[in-house]
């Protein structure tokens, strides 16, 4: 191709040149900004988890206080007991969760039972809390000691085990934070 007929040839490639870098800086700027993106919704999820890991922290402060506490709240009882559930969702453990050795879930009893605010994750959501068989106050097992096993076995979602491989190693409870509702699940306590 030859530049036109008042225009030297070294100055139609030149043209094209910069048109080049011009597409190059567009395209940069616009990984820049994906970049800039992607890492504004890794510390918005970090802010997130916080929040979640802070909750769950002082639920199993007040969990292990309530167990240390227990035989000085009940007379002729022995310490290591932990609450129900809340079934109403009202903060306030359930009476009663169901018969001897057999674990219950539901959401944690932050308020009267084990004095905290309404503790809630990252989602706005009550934290959930599981409690074995052999560690609930209500109704209690045959034998229990400092060296009950629990009843859980805790894994990933690839099915590692992660607590519990031991009957010795099975935590007594478990809270977790449920973060938002899938689409069809029925979140209401149960035993």
């Amino acid at each position: 191709m030859s530049a036109p007929p008042n225009q030297p040839e070294y100055m139609s490639q030149r043209e094209r040149g910069s048109a080049l870098l011009i597409i190059l800086a567009i395209i940069g700027i616009g990984a820049a900004f994906l970049l800039v993106s992607a890492l504004n919704k890794a510390n918005q999820q970090i802010e997130r988890d916080k929040v979640s890991t802070a909750a769950l922290a002082k639920a199993k402060e007040a969990l292990i206080g309530f167990a240390a506490t227990y035989r000085d709240t009940h007379a002729n009882e022995v310490f290591g007991y932990l609450p129900c559930p809340d079934a109403t969702n009202t903060g306030t453990a359930a009476a009663n969760c169901g018969a001897a050795d057999i674990s219950t879930a539901g959401h944690l009893p932050w308020g009267t039972t084990l004095g905290l605010p309404d503790l809630r994750d990252s989602s706005g959501e009550c934290l959930w809390y599981a409690v074995s068989g052999t560690g609930k106050d209500s109704t209690k097992t045959s034998v229990f000691n400092w060296d009950t096993p629990g009843q859980f076995i805790v894994q990933d979602a690839g099915g590692t085990i992660l607590a519990g491989a031991t009957p010795h190693e099975r935590p007594v409870a478990v809270v977790f934070a449920p973060r938002a509702s899938l689409g069809g699940q029925n979140r209401a306590s149960a035993g």
